[in-house]
């Protein structure tokens, strides 16, 4: 950061600017300093073939001051800089960077946030940002962020879309990758009691978590003997016990629907400890039944 001494090797012809890479130019950028950049500009060193490499270098450290230099110095700054802004966690470069991208632009800047990040902050800001939405970017990138349990990020896309139409599917996905706090959010946002509902019940059932089926199982309108008591079925066949065990408590559930198809399938796939609570619980079939065949 020492411009006098700088000024004075670059008044040396001995000395190349150029050197490594321009790797005295990148050091400013870590330590934000714009001095050096100007100083190369103002003695017309050329630097425009690595603006690319000082932009990302920049946003991974949050080099506000770089940047702006660069966008004063008339640079053309490309939008993908961005991203390194995501991934380094640099809100302030993050926000500056924002006036670079077209509405494409930060309609993949939502959908990489749900991808790898989750900041429910980064997500308002480029919302906010996009002129004209695309409904369909907004919805994938929605159940991206279902996928990967970002709760926080999920409450930011409510303004934008709508939850009756997509809150559903959110609701399996977010299920099926075993996310309790994400299901716990979407189920008081749009209609209970439908298919999905259902589904997500399923899921908890599989993943075998407790949390997840009680709350659902607090919901009035879920059944859970819906559709010939399949959710004890598939907990017997996935060899679930929590949940086996939780759903024999409800008084609507009946074990030995189908002809006790749920120790049928606790059978076939081998699941010993179902096996044993069915007989512990004296709600096996007979031995000479068509379910021991």
């Amino acid at each position: 950061g020492n411009m006098f001494a700088l000024r004075v090797m670059l008044s040396d012809k001995r000395f190349d600017p150029t050197y490594d890479n321009y790797s005295a130019l990148i050091e400013s950028v870590f330590v934000d300093n714009a001095h050096v950049i100007r100083e190369f500009i103002r003695r017309k060193i050329r630097v425009a073939h690595i603006v690319d490499e000082i932009v990302s270098v920049a946003c991974e450290n949050n080099s506000i001051r770089v940047l702006r230099e660069l966008h004063k110095q008339r640079f053309h700054i490309r939008w993908n800089g961005i991203m390194n802004a995501i991934n380094a966690n640099k809100h302030d470069v993050f926000t500056f960077m924002l006036r670079f991208c077209s509405d494409e632009h930060l309609h993949s800047v939502v959908m990489y946030v749900c991808q790898f990040n989750g900041n429910a902050i980064f997500l308002e800001d480029a919302l906010r940002s996009i002129k004209s939405v695309n409904e369909d970017i907004l919805y994938n990138a929605y159940l991206y962020a279902c996928a990967n349990g970002f709760v926080s990020t999920i409450g930011a896309f409510e303004p934008y879309i709508e939850l009756n139409i997509y809150g559903g599917e959110a609701l399996i996905i977010a299920s099926a990758n075993n996310h309790f706090d994400v299901v716990k959010h979407l189920t008081p946002k749009f209609i209970k009691g439908c298919v999905r509902s259902h589904q997500a019940l399923l899921n908890a059932i599989i993943y075998d978590n407790h949390s997840m089926l009680e709350y659902l199982l607090n919901d009035p309108t879920v059944n859970p003997a819906y559709n010939n008591n399949l959710p004890f079925i598939v907990a017997c066949q996935f060899g679930a016990v929590n949940s086996a065990e939780r759903l024999l408590k409800c008084s609507s559930v009946d074990p030995c629907a189908l002809d006790h198809e749920g120790f049928q399938r606790a059978c076939e796939y081998d699941h010993e400890k179902i096996i044993k609570l069915l007989i512990r619980e004296k709600i096996a079939p007979a031995k000479d039944s068509h379910a021991f065949m």
